[in-house]
């Protein structure tokens, strides 16, 4: 029956099918949102409960010299007992404490190699007393403006409060923020700017994913891993730079760990988007297009769950993170834009042995989907003909020997038979003498 189009009502029984059809399908729809909400999200919610009773594991150092502590022990003794009895404190109150008496490191050389999250530096400058905290924006930004640097200012300022040095002075301290996040257009590309590198790469799959399987069964077996593979690498490469070209106008500082800073920068994005997009286009082939974008948002979610904090806040559960692409992206861009402690060899191989586990992947499935159609495509083999069984034997029939009345009715018919048979004889034999006679008769009349 066909429907005529904008006629009927949302209950007419026309309609009936169509209705049930889409109330199936969003019933569908919600069940799978369920998935990433209840499977993927709570790692979200958990990286972030409970975060500050975890506080102490953040690392701090009070560094004296024997010349400062000797020329005058009051103001040092003051400050290191004062940062040392934090750590008697419940746990969510104080970082770790360390005294370190002559260290090898400055406080700026500790911060910037991540040997502490937080150096406080006494010194004796002449007759003035010095004293300097030392820390990293740049390292992460988040924990350092919402822990270390509270749970190091306050306690400082309830020490010196009402103290001062040889010269009447009240004691202070002076801040030096080794690298300073001082770029607030990177918050674009060091956290939502990573999310972006995943959706670019979905739209790619997405749009190109049922014409490739168009193609699939066209090609040769090499054709098409040559397609599936490369195809895709040309894309990320234009669209990657598009996307880096983003952040110029913006003056995003990519010059300060090295000169060529944004070719660096885009390299690894375009490494980023060949393998988020081949992980996409491996899901795609497992679970078809249409609920790969529930496996993007549970991928988006676990990733963000460990890419924002560093590890010493978070549940030891999420060590996972060491492995993720996210976590490894954001490090590399950090360290381009601020010229923080390089882990580039690190971040790069990461990302390396992801390209190679979903290239392995999708080099596996193509053969396994080739197998499959080429056994399905291939004629059935000839089947052997089956030796047909031998036929039943006959039934062998027995004649029973003639009865009385059977015996004499042949009789009787073979009696009747010979009489006439006998006089047909006899008449030739008549007839042939009058032929004879009748011969002979004419010759004398002539």
């Amino acid at each position: 029956m066909t429907l005529e189009p904008f006629k009927y009502d949302l209950w007419d029984p026309k309609v009936k099918v169509l209705l049930r059809a889409y109330l199936r399908s969003s019933l569908t729809t919600f069940l799978l949102t369920l998935i990433p909400i209840w499977l993927a999200m709570p790692f979200y919610w958990g990286s972030l409960y409970n975060m500050d009773s975890r506080v102490h594991n953040l690392e701090a150092w009070v560094m004296t010299s024997s010349s400062s502590v000797s020329s005058n022990s009051t103001v040092s003794d003051l400050v290191v007992r004062g940062l040392l009895s934090l750590n008697s404190l419940p746990p969510n109150q104080h970082l770790t404490w360390s005294h370190l008496v002559d260290s090898p490191f400055s406080p700026q050389e500790a911060v910037l190699n991540e040997r502490t999250w937080m150096a406080v530096q006494i010194s004796n400058r002449g007759e003035r007393d010095s004293i300097e905290i030392h820390y990293n924006t740049a390292r992460n930004q988040n924990a350092v403006t919402s822990f270390i640097l509270p749970l190091t200012t306050s306690p400082l300022n309830d020490i010196l409060r009402g103290h001062s040095d040889s010269e009447g002075t009240p004691l202070t301290f002076s801040h030096s923020d080794v690298r300073p996040f001082d770029s607030s257009a990177a918050n674009a590309t060091t956290f939502v700017g990573l999310i972006y590198v995943l959706i670019l790469s979905f739209i790619f799959v997405l749009r190109a994913f049922m014409p490739k399987q168009w193609l699939a069964s066209k090609l040769s077996l090499r054709s098409y891993l040559l397609l599936r593979l490369m195809a895709p690498v040309l894309y990320y490469f234009l669209v990657s730079w598009s996307f880096c070209l983003l952040s110029l106008p913006f003056k995003i500082p990519f010059s300060r760990f090295v000169s060529g800073g944004f070719l660096l920068y885009w390299s690894i994005t375009w490494l980023a988007m060949i393998v988020m997009g081949g992980l996409m286009e491996l899901v795609a082939s497992l679970v078809t297009p249409p609920y790969m974008s529930f496996f993007m948002v549970s991928f988006i979610v676990v990733n963000n769950a460990v890419s924002s904090w560093p590890f010493q806040l978070l549940h030891p559960f999420f060590q996972y993170g060491y492995a993720m692409p996210f976590y490894h992206l954001r490090q590399s861009f950090i360290t381009i834009i601020f010229n923080t402690r390089s882990h580039l060899a690190l971040n790069i191989g990461v990302l390396v042995a992801w390209l190679a586990l979903v290239w392995s992947g999708l080099f596996l499935h193509t053969l396994l989907e080739r197998k499959k159609e080429l056994r399905k495509s291939s004629p059935p083999a000839p089947q052997r003909p089956s030796p047909s069984p031998p036929p039943p034997p006959k039934p062998t029939t027995t004649q029973a020997p003639p009865s009385d009345h059977q015996a004499l009715l042949r009789s009787e018919k073979s009696s009747l038979s010979t009489p006439s048979s006998s006089s047909e004889a006899s008449s030739i034999h008549l007839e042939e003498p009058r032929r004879g006679a009748q011969i002979d008769l004419e010759r004398g009349g002539a």
